[in-house]
């Protein structure tokens, strides 16, 4: 095999990188699978990401990934985070994610199945709110302009960080709903980003109807519920909407 057809150096070719950096680690773990694979000792693994649910960091690093960490454009994520006021700030030092947790994102870029959702844009990040267990909440863009929510836990956790991405938030989709359980010794975690406006959430937990209160545009819930199927919205001029499966299906107009 001659280096004008050898998959490797053509990578190396279209994709050089600085010494010492890290598209050069991804681009020699790269080259090393590559390898593998002529001498079938390993098969490219899939990822499934679906929509508005928790996907945990890190992912598997796909075959092509080194190419997927080139040309990614840098976006300013205001247009995703329109109407989310705790994110309308220059990002400065609280904003910033921990190396661990890029790195992580980084890998999740790599994967060739990202579909309409982009990759993600660790540079768009807003930090929102300290949850009572120690969890870190952010909201970033995407290369396709969608928003996204991740929720970082302490280190004491040893759960991975998650994210979720969908359209940006309107009147008729105000406020996202992602349910993450990363240890089953733990409840579930029902989390969601809200527009401007949203006092509180309700929904069904243990058989009870419960309220939720939104503070700087972030409510949470710990425990088993049903936040996923049904959630009534409340907003501050007393109108409600009730959402099903994440999609509006009522609405009441205020006083």
């Amino acid at each position: 095999m001659t280096a004008d057809s050898d998959p490797i150096k053509l990578l190396q070719l279209v994709n050089p990188v600085p010494a010492g950096s890290l598209r050069e680690v991804a681009a020699e773990r790269t080259e090393d699978l590559l390898v593998r694979l002529h001498a079938s000792q390993v098969a490219a693994p899939t990822l499934a990401a679906p929509r508005r649910r928790w996907r945990p960091l890190p992912v598997a690093i796909a075959v092509a990934g080194a190419l997927a960490l080139t040309g990614v454009g840098i976006a300013d994520g205001f247009g995703a985070f329109s109407g989310i006021s705790a994110t309308e700030h220059p990002q400065g030092a609280a904003d910033m994610l921990d190396p661990a947790v890029v790195a992580a994102i980084n890998r999740q870029n790599a994967s060739p199945q990202l579909g309409d959702t982009g990759q993600l844009l660790p540079e768009s990040t807003r930090f929102i709110r300290k949850l009572p267990g120690g969890e870190r909440v952010y909201a970033l863009s995407t290369t396709t302009n969608k928003l996204c929510d991740l929720i970082v836990y302490p280190p004491s956790s040893n759960a991975e960080s998650a994210d979720s991405c969908g359209d940006p938030l309107s009147q008729n989709a105000p406020t996202t709903v992602e349910v993450d359980q990363p240890n089953p010794a733990v409840s579930p975690l029902a989390i969601g980003v809200a527009i401007d406006g949203v006092t509180s959430v309700s929904f069904r937990a243990g058989g009870v109807e419960t309220t939720v209160p939104v503070e700087h545009n972030v409510w949470v819930y710990q425990g088993a519920s049903n936040a996923l199927q049904a959630l009534t919205v409340h907003f501050a001029d007393g109108r409600t909407q009730t959402l099903i499966d994440g999609r509006t299906q009522a609405a009441s107009s205020g006083r």
